[in-house]
This record gives structure tokens, C-alpha cells and sequence, in this order.
């Protein structure tokens, strides 16, 4: 017995380190993502609340954006 972390506490901690640095990179591609297209989606919503809608669709023939 040695004192210390065993060799699967130490694989096990690698594992959940490189999947918490995944998930990292995969937010702030969201991130950046919904930055992006945020802008454009929050003119339109304003749009259509200013109108009284509750959808992008100008009228029940429309189709939602």
C-alpha cells in the first residue's frame, strides 16, 4: 500500500479533465454561436411583440420563421 491516489483515481480524474476541457470548448462555441445569430432573432422577436404576435408569422397563412 502506498499512499496517494490509485492508478484508476488517476485515470478516472484524467478522464473527467479532458471531458470538463470538451465541454469548455463546446460552450464557447455556443457561445459564440448564439452571440452571432442573437441580434437578428432579438429585432425580429421586439418586432413582433411591438405588433401584438406571438410568432414571426404575419398572419395564421404564414409560416413561422
Amino acid at each position: 500500500m502506498r499512499d496517494g491516489m490509485t492508478t484508476e483515481e488517476r485515470d478516472r480524474i484524467k478522464t473527467l479533465e479532458r471531458e470538463n476541457r470538451e465541454l469548455r470548448q463546446a460552450n464557447e462555441i455556443l457561445r459564440k454561436a448564439s452571440a452571432y445569430f442573437a441580434p437578428p432573432l432579438a429585432h425580429v422577436y421586439m418586432r413582433c411583440r411591438a405588433a401584438g404576435r406571438n410568432s414571426t408569422a404575419h398572419s395564421s397563412d404564414d409560416r413561422l420563421h
